[in-house]
């Protein structure tokens, strides 16, 4: 009996990526290869050449356009299925972020042994892989030319505003996000740290003080800056680093002070800009009448 040859892929390099770390680009693309088993989708084929961290993707496309037709046919059978997939997203990335909690970040792994280390990799690795797995399938939908979400949202836009103007302005409102990125979090957590902390004293000795002057001078703004370094420290760090200390978060804010924020005024405006979406995206759904299909590509 003949044994099988492995199937043949028509390799192509798809992308490539400059000075940036080997295992980190490594870990995604191991992830389509749990496709299968996750989500019940063929797999997208893809690989990586690297050298001195310089990186190819290499991929075959015609792979990735069969996992993107069988995810359609899925989302188009069971309209909830990209809601629950969110929500298991989330949960997956929650409990991800406690175990990495635990066993990294917190943990004491001056004395661990080589073993151990290499297995908390190893776990790492997976379960890294996992969540970009989970991650990737809403890319896939809008993979290269196929476009589901923004074709289908055009569709129904073009069908249901009756002016150009109309059309622009349900588009910019329903493609807007609702929620902060993790940079925007970083973002308003150091503008409420400023609101409470700001005089026009304090923002003067800020812009003209070293960072050991002014750690003297305002010791509970200094012990504030501290703890928002180390929540925030990683924000930037796009597994290369370094990670940001309290010297980098100091110039942010003297960006601010240098720019004449007041912080109380700018907190303000983003949470009036976030309500008017907010708002306007109830509006404008409740103005297109949409039917089940389409409530769900306006909710993605």
């Amino acid at each position: 009996m003949k044994k099988a040859l492995p199937k043949k892929y028509k390799w192509e390099v798809v992308a490539g990526d400059f000075n940036s770390p080997f295992i980190r680009n490594y870990i995604w693309t191991k992830s389509p290869y749990k496709f299968p088993e996750l989500f019940h989708i063929s797999r997208a084929v893809l690989g990586i050449v690297s050298k001195n961290n310089n990186i190819e993707y290499i991929g075959d496309l015609n792979t990735w356009t069969s996992a993107h037709e069988d995810l359609k046919k899925l989302i188009e059978k069971d309209y909830n299925y990209l809601d629950r997939h969110v929500d298991k997203t989330n949960k997956y990335g929650e409990g991800f972020n406690k175990w990495s909690e635990k066993n990294i970040f917190k943990a004491n792994l001056k004395t661990a042994s080589n073993k151990k280390l290499m297995g908390l990799l190893k776990d790492f690795v997976e379960k890294q892989a996992t969540l970009y797995a989970y991650g990737i399938i809403l890319p896939i939908l809008d993979f290269q030319g196929f476009s589901f979400v923004e074709n289908n949202l055009k569709k129904i836009l073009e069908k249901k505003a009756s002016t150009q103007t109309e059309y622009a302005k349900y588009f910019e409102i329903l493609t807007q996000p609702i929620k902060n990125s993790f940079s925007q979090d970083q973002e308003e957590a150091l503008l409420k740290l400023m609101h409470r902390f700001y005089s026009k004293k304090w923002a003067k000795d800020l812009q003209e003080k070293s960072l050991e002057e002014i750690k003297i001078l305002y010791p509970g703004f200094f012990k504030a800056l501290s703890a928002h370094a180390k929540k925030h420290a990683w924000v930037y760090y796009v597994y290369a680093g370094p990670a940001f200390t309290e010297y980098d978060f100091l110039n942010f804010i003297k960006d601010h002070l240098q720019k004449n924020v007041v912080p109380a005024k700018k907190l303000k405006l983003l949470k009036e800009k976030k309500t008017r979406i907010k708002n306007l995206r109830i509006k404008y759904v409740k103005e297109l009448k949409p039917d089940k299909f389409e409530k769900m590509i306006l909710k993605l």
